[in-house]
């Protein structure tokens, strides 16, 4: 009987996913298989904690039927190697891949960084096990790349005096010149660091670094970026019960 009910819940989940995916294909298009498989969305299913033992099934099963043609994957918080093994595998076409929450690590960067040939946007927002040397290898696997978001938890911004605190915005500097789109919130990189970036990503159009506590804005010599939308680093905390509104810099 319990393998029964083990069974019903599954099943149950599987509509709910699938419809999450067939809700971003026009009916017009025409909603088949083949087709919905190129866009696998479940960003919202996945955050919801309910049943966290069923993610990697439903993500493994979507991405094994899409036969290495899907060109957009978001979902968060993939836990095991062998999923993004299994993604890396049916790469080949992926231009957007949002992980953010996973347990991506350096070792599976490197693993999957040389199969992501057509990526131009990616999200490892809160990947605790990522540093400075996977996103180097990103960046010299991932030459399309164009948008990356990388924002972390406020409470995760690591020790203001570590003298490594600014390697992951070297590593950035470093790899990814074509950058249009990024976003560091509540990062724990310096002013220096944000300088790098700025000045090696002459393509930046939008960049969002709310919350960095160690940047200081006047260090930053915005004003040579007229073109670029900057949000941030205006401090918050995040435990005091009040919502503050984000605000554009003026960089003027």
């Amino acid at each position: 009987m319990e393998a029964d009910s083990e069974c019903q819940s599954w099943d149950e989940q599987i509509p709910e996913a699938l419809g999450l995916i067939l809700s971003r294909v026009s009916l017009q298009d025409g909603a088949s298989e083949h087709h919905f498989c190129h866009e696998i969305d479940l960003m919202k299913w996945s955050n919801c904690p309910q049943q966290p033992d069923q993610l990697d099934p439903i993500v493994q099963m979507l991405v094994t039927r899409s036969s290495g043609s899907i060109s957009t994957l978001c979902v968060s918080g993939l836990q095991s190697d062998s999923i993004f093994t299994l993604i890396a595998q049916n790469a080949s076409c992926l231009r957007t891949l949002r992980i953010p929450k996973s347990s991506l690590s350096d070792f599976m960067m490197e693993q999957l960084a040389g199969r992501l040939p057509m990526i131009s946007f990616l999200d490892v927002s809160y990947c605790m096990n990522l540093g400075a040397h996977g996103l180097e290898v990103l960046g010299k696997n991932c030459t399309l790349l164009e948008g990356l978001c990388r924002n972390m938890r406020p409470w995760h911004t690591g020790d203001h005096d570590d003298p490594s605190r600014d390697d992951e915005a070297m590593a950035i500097a470093s790899t990814m010149p074509k950058l249009k789109h990024l976003e560091i919130a509540s990062h724990w990189m310096t002013a220096e660091g944000v300088h790098k970036i700025l000045c090696a990503c002459p393509k930046l159009e939008y960049f969002d670094m709310w919350g960095c506590e160690n940047v200081e804005a006047g260090k930053l010599g915005l004003h040579k970026f007229p073109k670029l939308t900057v949000w941030g680093p205006r401090a918050y905390n995040c435990f005091d019960g009040v919502d503050n509104p984000s605000e554009e810099m003026d960089i003027e």
